[in-house]
């Protein structure tokens, strides 16, 4: 067996002797501590972003980017935004207020105190389904006045409806329904559920006709027990179709 001879070094932190192997003849440290401690101590040498003054930096403020003159921080922040002063006017309290940086080009209130109360202040909105004005505050997501109108507009425009946050896709490609605290329901299964007027059973299987797994019209789903759910996608691969409630595609038996 043969054994790599090594080399001894001195630490360039704490000046002990040690050895390493020549694939780490580069190594200038005895131990991941001293690295540490001699990255540490070692200054940083940068100019300022407006004079070009010859700063030398310790760990502590290694992001700075101007030297301590009050001049240069601001000249530096005048010409990384670079832009002309805008006067809007505050939805709370209704004076004006100037913005002087791009950052702040989507501000909308004077004070933080402005923008608690006019996130708090009442609008008027249109329910998305029958039209009918309702009164929301400004920070709601809300776009229906009840929850009939909620149902009822996603039954008829299921395909371009945006699911609130009450609903979540899982892994296996079906949509989960948000019904009480914490406690989640299949949408399929809940659909027919209140089509029917009583409570799946277990062993009642939910299948999707078309194969889309988000297609949930009441025309779509088919209520089938266990046994013939399987029959039906084993009858399918056999002449050649997968259909996996979301996928239908053709492969080769």
């Amino acid at each position: 067996m043969r054994v790599s001879q090594r080399i001894e070094k001195i630490c360039a932190n704490c000046g002990n002797a040690f050895k390493v192997l020549p694939s780490l003849k580069d190594q200038k440290c005895c131990k991941p501590k001293c690295n540490h401690e001699l990255n540490r101590s070692k200054p940083i040498i940068r100019p300022c972003g407006t004079c070009g003054k010859i700063m030398e930096l310790d760990a502590a403020h290694k992001t700075k980017k101007y030297c301590d003159n009050k001049e240069c921080r601001s000249a530096g922040q005048a010409i990384k935004t670079s832009m002309e002063p805008i006067i809007r006017k505050c939805l709370s309290c209704g004076d004006d207020f100037i913005i002087r940086f791009q950052s702040h080009l989507r501000k909308k209130y004077c004070r933080k105190d402005c923008s608690s109360r006019g996130l708090l202040k009442k609008e008027t909105r249109q329910c998305r389904h029958c039209g009918i004005d309702f009164s929301v505050t400004r920070s709601s997501a809300r776009q229906f006045h009840s929850y009939s109108c909620y149902d009822l507009h996603r039954q008829t425009n299921w395909e371009e409806f945006d699911h609130p946050v009450g609903y979540r896709r899982m892994e296996s490609g079906y949509w989960r329904l948000k019904i009480g605290y914490n406690e989640w329901v299949d949408e399929h299964r809940y659909i027919v559920e209140k089509n029917i007027g009583r409570k799946l059973l277990t062993e009642e299987h939910v299948h999707h006709r078309n194969g889309n797994k988000i297609d949930n019209r009441i025309e779509n789903l088919e209520i089938m027990s266990h046994l013939e759910h399987q029959k039906l996608h084993y009858e399918a691969e056999l002449i050649g179709l997968r259909v996996l409630c979301g996928e239908l595609k053709v492969v080769e038996v």
